[in-house]
């Protein structure tokens, strides 16, 4: 699958990836629970064992690459929310901006 069908599936792919770590912690807690601790205990201890569940889904999100495009998402939309919060700022930065730029740029 290519970045860019995962970029557009990502709530699919978030689900799939919960469900994973929910069978991982539900098998861990069965198999606690045959070797005779208690339902509660069972799956407090394998909570335990397999570690922080976010702090997973947050690895493996990284890895699948779609981080950084994220981040670069919630920049322009702050960036274009102080923009509208402040259209006269925002005019004449734009204007300071082209003008610095033109007279800086060689014909």
């Amino acid at each position: 699958m290519t970045w860019w069908t995962r970029l557009f599936r990502r709530a699919k792919l978030d689900r799939e990836l919960a469900a994973e770590i929910g069978t991982h912690l539900s098998m861990a807690a069965k198999d606690r629970m045959e070797r005779g601790e208690s339902p509660t205990q069972a799956v407090a201890h394998a909570r335990r064992e397999f570690g922080n569940t976010l702090l997973i889904q947050e690895v493996t999100r990284q890895k699948w690459g779609f981080s950084n495009l994220e981040c670069v998402g919630q920049d322009l939309k702050f960036a274009f929310r102080q923009l509208k919060r402040n259209p006269g700022f925002a005019a004449i930065a734009i204007l300071s901006l082209t003008l610095g730029t033109g007279a800086n740029t060689e014909c």
